[in-house]
This record gives structure tokens, C-alpha cells and sequence, in this order.
């Protein structure tokens, strides 16, 4: 029969007293195995019983004459960290602890990220916001700390409900429901988290001589992605894109600081891009673009009003503009893709930190969609509040897209003709969208004067 913690503890000190007092000052090898041998047999769970032993016993090896009493100081402190462990493994064994506790009792920040994407006080913090908006409370049986656990648990390491529920030591429906609690509760706070665009100029415009003052009135960036879902097969149809895969296209707007603006989740990856931007202007919580700014859009779209597109019929992109422009439409596209790139990072670093949406999740749709928006949702809020994470350090520099992604690669849809002659079902007059393409040109004219002038002067 083992004995309790207590009576393991006043066992382990009394053997080394013993050791210390009647075997002299001096230890041996014998000494390590013996008390080796005891460990093992009265906590076999415990995992640092290796470490702690070797530590007692060093002690005991190094001390000389007259140290006994600093010795026992060591054994105290010892026992007293071997005691934590004895106390979350004694949990455990019951069926009442789970793997967030043993990482929040030795205070160990970094397996908090590893495990739920997150520092441990910001953890800590959107606990206390979903349940000071009574959005999660405690059970008897779970506290809300836990319930979050098992979310992020989830959704950051993509498993499912049958592996979890053995890690947590609780039955599937059990998971399940706290898992659609938690993200419902993020959902219900998600608009709090979406920063509106501001109508100041981004540091990353005006700190760069490369964006200004050319792109002094831009707000951030829009583009789509995909995410794969799952599916019956009578539905399949319509979320079948033009890469042959089941997918939901995603439209987003983010801030040049890689924080989303907005989210619009849940069409279907067949749908083309301009529709999808077309729902996103016209529903009730509609994308905004304050008066007188603009995003920035890639090809797929049209240059309209609030949306500023690339030059079709000039190369873009980082791996088409090669050597030096040729024109003010090239020296234009690649200053735009410099910009646009954060779209790329900011997608980047959410498949990064939440691989759950690169899988197709076995839930069904609407908590697919709901996923897609929690998940940026919690990207802003830890953008928020650890700006210098390890994720969005990976991400932050333009340099970022070099990186190799950790995620599988998902292709975005090809347009079937250019976007400039395509039609939004939004109309905008004759004049507005003159006056969208001669911004444009203005633009890439005061962008190209300037190059002129600067190279000239070399």
C-alpha cells in the first residue's frame, strides 16, 4: 500500500537525516541508488523524482563538515517543490486534474504557448473577460480556465474530440459542449476584438518614404483566402472552388499592424471574388471604408471607388518585378504589392497559430464559420495585448513571406477575366469610378516623378 503525500514526504526526509546524521557527512554512490530505489517505489508518477534525487544527493556528496544544517535547508525547499508534484499527479490519478494545471502550477509561460497559443496572462485576462460578461461561468465539475483550455487545445493543434477527451479525462459530449460554449462566447465578444479603421495615417505609411505621401489615405488591405470545410455530399456542389477542393472563401480586411478590420466567412469556394466583396459592401454589418480612404485590393478585384486594384496590364508582385520598373504602372504595382503583402503575413500567422482551419473540422457548417471569424477574433485580441509574440515575430517583417509556411499552402482562385471588366451588382456611377481610376493615376504619376527625380540626382 503507498502512502500519502504527507507520510511519502516525512519518509523521504527522514531517510536522508538518516543518511546525513548516522552515515557521516560524506555520500556515496549507495547513497544514490538507495534513495533512488525509494522514489521509485513510493512515487512512480512522479516526473522530477530523477532530478530531485540527484540534486538531494549532490548536496550531500559536496557539503564537508559542519554543512548538515544547510543541507537540510536544501531537503526542505526539495521536498517542498516535490510535494507540487505529488499534489497534481495524486490529482491526476483521481481524475480531477488536468493538463493546464500541471503547466499553470510550475508557472511555465512557454508550454502555455505551446499548448494554447497564448501567453499565460493573456490566458489569464480573456478568462476574466468572458466571465465578467457572463458569458462562461464555472461548473461544478469545470472552472471556465479549463473550459478555455480544451477550446484553444482544440483549435491550436487541430484534434479532435476523441483525443481530447483523453487528455482532459472527460467524456465527448462533455468536450463538445464546452467546446461550442467557448466558441460561442467568443463569438459574442468577436466585434469588440475587429479594430474600425482609424482615420489616422498607419506608421507603416508614413514612416516610409517608399508609401509616402503617395499612399497617405490607404486604411489597411483586403484579399480572400480558402479554408477547407467539410461537407454532405449533396451540398458539395456550390463549395467545390476552381482548385477542386471544398472550401469556404473568406474575405478580410486588415490594418497594416496585422490586425483584421473585418471578416465575412461562409461562402462558398466557388463563389467568385468580386460576389464576396460585393456581400461584404452591401449587408447589414457591412464592411466600412471612411470617407475619403481606401484599401488596398489585389487583381482579383476592380479598381473602385474606396478600393484601390494593381495595374492588370503591367506586372505585380514580389516574383514579377525583377530588375528596375519600366514605367510608372510598374514602379505602382510594386510599391502596391509591397503594402498588400500583409495580407499574406496576417493569414500566414492566423494558419500558424490556429492549424484547425487548414483541416477540414468534422463540425457542422455554421460552426465552421464561426471558427474562421473566433479565430481571427482571438488573433487581434493577442495581437493586443503581446504584440511581440513569437507567431507575429515570424510574420511581422515583409521578409516574413519568405519564411517557410509550417501550414500546407492553399491556392486561391484564378480570375476567369480581368477584374477591371467585371461588374459589382453595387453600382457606382460613371463619374465615381472615373474618379476611383484617376486617383490611381495620380498616385503612380507622383510615385514615378519622384523615382525620376531621385535616380537622376544618383
Amino acid at each position: 500500500m503507498r502512502l500519502s503525500p504527507s507520510e511519502l514526504l516525512g519518509s523521504i526526509a527522514m531517510t536522508f537525516t538518516e543518511v546525513i546524521t548516522f552515515r557521516g557527512t560524506k555520500g556515496n554512490s549507495e547513497d544514490l541508488h538507495c534513495g533512488h530505489r525509494f522514489l521509485r517505489r513510493e512515487a512512480p508518477d512522479v516526473p522530477s523524482s530523477n532530478v530531485i534525487i540527484t540534486v538531494v544527493t549532490e548536496a550531500l556528496v559536496q557539503q564537508k563538515a559542519c554543512h548538515r544544517c544547510a543541507t537540510l535547508a536544501v531537503l526542505s525547499l526539495i521536498c517542498n517543490m516535490l510535494q507540487e508534484s505529488i499534489k497534481y499527479n495524486m490529482l491526476l490519478l483521481k481524475g480531477i486534474a488536468w493538463p493546464w494545471r500541471a503547466l499553470m502550477m510550475r508557472r511555465m509561460n512557454e508550454h502555455c504557448l505551446e499548448n494554447f497559443r497564448m501567453d499565460k496572462h493573456v490566458f489569464y485576462k480573456l478568462c476574466d473577460i468572458l466571465q465578467s460578461r457572463c458569458l462562461l461561468r464555472h461548473t461544478n465539475r469545470i472552472k471556465i480556465e479549463e473550459q478555455l483550455a480544451i477550446f484553444l487545445f482544440i483549435v491550436g493543434h487541430n484534434l479532435r474530440t476523441r483525443a481530447v477527451q483523453e487528455l482532459f479525462r472527460y467524456s465527448g459530449e462533455t468536450i463538445s459542449r464546452h467546446f461550442n460554449n467557448v466558441l460561442n462566447a467568443i463569438m459574442a465578444i468577436s466585434l469588440d476584438f475587429f479594430q474600425p479603421s482609424g482615420s489616422d495615417i498607419p506608421p507603416e505609411i508614413r514612416e516610409d518614404p517608399r508609401f509616402y505621401p503617395y499612399f497617405r489615405d490607404c486604411v489597411g488591405a483586403v484579399d480572400g483566402i480558402h479554408f477547407p470545410v467539410m461537407v454532405g455530399v449533396d451540398e458539395q456542389g456550390p463549395f467545390r472552388n476552381k482548385n477542386g477542393f471544398l472550401s469556404q472563401n473568406v474575405l478580410a480586411a486588415c490594418s497594416f499592424d496585422m490586425k483584421f478590420h473585418y471578416v465575412l466567412a461562409g461562402w462558398e469556394g466557388s463563389a467568385a471574388d468580386l460576389r464576396v466583396l460585393n456581400s461584404a459592401l452591401t449587408r447589414r454589418n457591412k464592411l466600412q471604408v471612411p470617407e475619403g480612404r481606401y484599401y488596398l485590393v489585389d487583381a482579383k478585384y476592380s479598381n473602385i471607388p474606396g478600393f484601390i486594384a494593381p495595374y492588370y496590364d503591367a506586372a505585380y508582385g514580389l516574383i514579377e518585378f525583377s530588375g528596375g520598373p519600366q514605367d510608372a504602372k510598374e514602379l505602382f504595382n510594386h510599391r502596391h504589392s509591397l503594402l498588400h503583402n500583409v495580407t499574406g503575413r496576417i493569414f500566414g500567422a492566423l494558419k500558424a497559430r490556429f492549424p484547425i482551419l487548414m483541416s477540414a473540422p468534422p463540425y457542422p457548417l455554421p460552426t465552421q464559420v464561426k471558427l474562421v471569424v473566433a479565430a481571427c477574433a482571438l488573433h487581434n485580441y493577442i495581437r493586443g495585448e503581446k504584440p511581440d509574440d513569437w507567431i507575429f515575430r515570424m510574420y511581422e517583417q515583409e521578409a516574413g513571406l519568405q519564411l517557410e509556411d509550417p501550414m500546407p499552402p492553399l491556392e486561391t482562385e484564378q480570375p476567369l477575366m480581368h477584374a477591371e471588366n467585371q461588374v459589382l451588382d453595387i453600382s457606382f456611377d460613371s463619374e465615381q469610378l472615373e474618379n476611383a481610376s484617376q486617383l490611381r493615376d495620380s498616385i503612380a504619376a507622383e510615385i514615378w516623378n519622384d523615382y525620376i527625380r531621385d535616380f537622376s540626382t544618383i
